[in-house]
């Protein structure tokens, strides 16, 4: 059930972006790839609750959150949990505003993040 309701399709792909040439190195990646859709699922959510319909405020929040994730980026020594956390955000936000039917914020970050833990 859990793997229906959360588009299995991403969790090969999920798999596969994350080997690696060895375990170690896989090790890291998974472990960026999971901490930075956790952060960017719950800031996601957080953002979204502050925002709640106005969409200033959750354009201006989104754009503090990309700061932040370009700072991890830049200045960091993982990376990976910048640019994952950046990729996790949008379609947790944003979804409102594209016309798909969702059954809420917290849902779809709880989909995603379990989705790409599971890959």
């Amino acid at each position: 059930m859990l793997i229906r309701c959360c588009l299995s399709r991403q969790i090969p792909i999920s798999y596969l972006f994350v080997l690696e040439t060895s375990a170690g190195q896989t090790w890291r990646v998974g472990t960026f790839r999971v901490i930075g859709t956790v952060l960017g699922a719950i800031l996601a959510c957080i953002i979204t609750l502050i925002a709640q319909d106005d969409p200033y405020a959750l354009v201006f929040l989104t754009t503090l959150y990309g700061a932040l994730t370009a700072a991890i980026m830049l200045f960091s020594s993982f990376p990976g949990v910048g640019v994952v956390g950046t990729i996790t955000l949008p379609p947790i936000v944003f979804l409102g505003y594209l016309g798909f039917p969702n059954d809420g914020f917290v849902n779809t970050a709880l989909k995603r993040t379990a989705t790409v833990c599971i890959g």
